[in-house]
């Protein structure tokens, strides 16, 4: 998923991703676009723009849309690491500006307009409650991300995988079908934020999502190590996942399912205990050096 805010033109990271077959053939790896609406011109313009990607970047599968950046949140890692590398610059009135900017406000309504001006799926990005996933479906759209944005805009708010398990539980309630009446198409939930083994994984999976995204984990191993540290970050997952799904004696992705999940316990989540004799005897495994 290509970020219109990311380091480099979408361009750029889309020609970055494309191989060449044994024919001198260019193939592009498969990619969603994911846009941040920053202010009213930009959302007059998006129609003509979601036509253009269509045209120009057939790699380009589907389009999410932000909907949970209407304000940067509080930042605090961010601000102390600007004062560690020079405190005055948290007094520049242009650093607070950038804090504070006001984004595009959007509505559901721009939303069925980006979806009649173009043939690619367009997805929400950031639903945080289930009757907004049921009015996405309601509305025709392609998918969602149950998502916090990192968990980095608002303090407090729920993990992401709690609200998928209460949505898929709400919308069986409704008698809502994800699958579009007369067509084979299926609208799409996905979840980010907080993913970090692959039981993280094949939780979301039972609970009825598509698939979830991932962002620390890989940037943290392509920091340290490059391209080997991703695909090293690959085959952990990967790993994890075959072997909690043989633990769980199921042979396959569609075999998970809801019931090989515990979610009783989420009501309870703010109860502490704390297991002594554990706390006690338990050895902290250090941490292996970093290679030089």
């Amino acid at each position: 998923m290509i970020p219109s805010l990311s380091s480099f033109p979408l361009d750029e990271v889309i020609e970055a991703g494309s191989i060449k077959d044994d024919l001198g053939r260019q193939h592009h790896h498969a990619s969603y676009a994911q846009i941040l609406v920053r202010n009213k011109q930009q959302l007059e313009d998006f129609p003509n723009y979601l036509k253009k990607l269509q045209v120009e970047h057939d790699s380009i599968k589907a389009v999410f849309v932000n909907a949970d950046v209407p304000v940067l949140g509080n930042r605090e890692k961010h601000s102390k690491y600007l004062a560690l590398a020079d405190s005055s610059v948290l007094d520049d009135p242009v650093v607070q500006n950038i804090s504070y900017s006001e984004r595009q406000a959007l509505a559901w309504d721009d939303l069925v307009k980006f979806k009649k001006a173009t043939k690619l799926p367009i997805c929400v990005k950031g639903l945080q409650c289930k009757e907004d996933v049921a009015k996405a479906i309601e509305l025709g759209l392609d998918g969602c991300v149950i998502s916090t944005h990192g968990g980095r805009q608002l303090d407090y708010s729920r993990a992401p995988v709690e609200v998928l398990a209460e949505t898929q539980k709400y919308l069986k309630e409704k008698n809502i079908s994800l699958v579009r009446p007369g067509t084979n198409r299926k609208f799409e939930i996905f979840v980010d934020g907080g993913v970090r083994r692959g039981s993280d994984v094949i939780k979301a999976l039972c609970l009825g999502a598509s698939g979830v995204g991932l962002g620390r984990p890989f940037l943290y191993s392509m920091a340290g190590y490059g391209q080997p540290g991703v695909e090293r970050a690959i085959r952990i997952l990967k790993a994890e996942m075959v072997r909690d799904m043989k633990l769980l004696g199921v042979r396959s992705i569609d075999e998970l399912n809801e019931d090989l999940v515990d979610i009783e316990t989420l009501k309870y989540k703010g109860i502490q205990k704390t297991d002594s004799l554990y706390d006690l005897n338990y050895v902290q495994v250090p941490s292996p050096k970093f290679k030089s």
